[in-house]
């Protein structure tokens, strides 16, 4: 009888221990592949949310979940590409004057925070290194100044890093904050905390000096320009003088001109709007519609 040699039986084993050594391969990569779709999937989801400036929206009402924010200002809510104020997000704002503060980017952001506390239950976060909020003009604004907590941080790290808490906590509507000088991580990180939260954050940029170098853009999903104009000479404000007692020609409904300087799927553009306290929206200035702005506005815009 003849016998297989030694080497040769070892070898077959060992022929078979690799297809089964590769299998058992085949088969981890494939559980491997199979257990990382739901996250690889998950990371498209957030990825194409970011690019967007978030996920599924709708026009905000009564539903606290609605993400986004229509200004009813006609031509201006048509031209975002959502048809308002997409939430949640990060939104800049800045005046058009770097030599001093006068007021409109707050003015316009606590417009726009009014707006939203009509459709949202829950206090507002302001963060301020400056507390000079005056309550008469918020309410003005269609804000109950008793919804506003207000806090001042010693600098604009401290500044950052409270309106980043401030997003994490579920009881807050929204969030908005004066900032010099931004940078861009920090500024990330507010839109991943806003986008997390499910609540805007106003980012407002407020220098306590003139800026001694380029503004840096940062990654918001909608930037503002905001400047004061002259109100109407001949508006409702003009039926409340009262001789001896209320003086005419009191400024009437403040309007701003606002520039949308950036926001995915919207070129830029300007409105010239008016804020309508007794009726609680903005309104397009009459006779003058959203007008591109010109070419080295729109370059700088970005």
């Amino acid at each position: 009888m003849t016998y297989p040699p030694e080497n040769a039986r070892t070898k077959s084993e060992h022929i078979n221990d690799k297809a089964a050594a590769s299998k058992a391969r085949r088969e981890n990569e494939d559980a491997m592949k199979t257990a990382q779709r739901p996250v690889i999937a998950d990371l498209r989801t957030r990825i194409r949310a970011l690019e967007r400036g978030g996920g599924a929206r709708a026009h905000i009402s009564s539903n606290a979940s609605a993400a986004v924010l229509a200004l009813d200002a006609g031509a201006l809510d048509e031209h975002l590409p959502e048809g308002g104020l997409p939430l949640p997000g990060l939104h800049e704002i800045a005046g058009a004057r770097d030599e001093w503060d006068d007021g409109v980017a707050a003015g316009f952001c606590l417009a726009l925070l009014g707006r939203l506390a009509a459709a949202r239950p829950g206090p507002l976060l302001w963060v301020a290194r400056r507390p000079d909020l005056y309550a008469p003009g918020i309410a003005a604004l269609g804000l109950d100044p008793g919804r506003l907590i207000l806090t001042c941080p010693g600098s604009d790290a401290e500044a950052l890093w409270a309106m980043e808490e401030g997003l994490r906590a579920s009881a807050l509507a929204a969030v908005a904050g004066e900032v010099a000088e931004p940078d861009d991580i920090a500024a990330r990180r507010l839109q991943l905390a806003a986008e997390a939260g499910g609540r805007p954050c106003f980012l407002l940029r407020r220098r306590l000096y003139a800026a001694r170098r380029a503004v840096v853009a940062i990654p918001a999903l909608t930037r503002w320009r905001v400047t004061a104009l002259p109100s109407a000479e001949d508006g409702p404000g003009a039926a409340r003088a009262m001789p001896g007692r209320w003086p005419a020609g009191l400024p009437d409904r403040p309007r701003w001109r606002v520039e949308l300087l950036r926001c995915r799927g919207a070129a830029p553009q300007a409105f010239d709007v008016e804020w309508d306290d007794a009726a609680g929206d903005f309104a397009l200035v009459a006779g003058i519609r959203g007008r591109a702005l010109a070419p080295a506005a729109a370059a700088a815009a970005g």
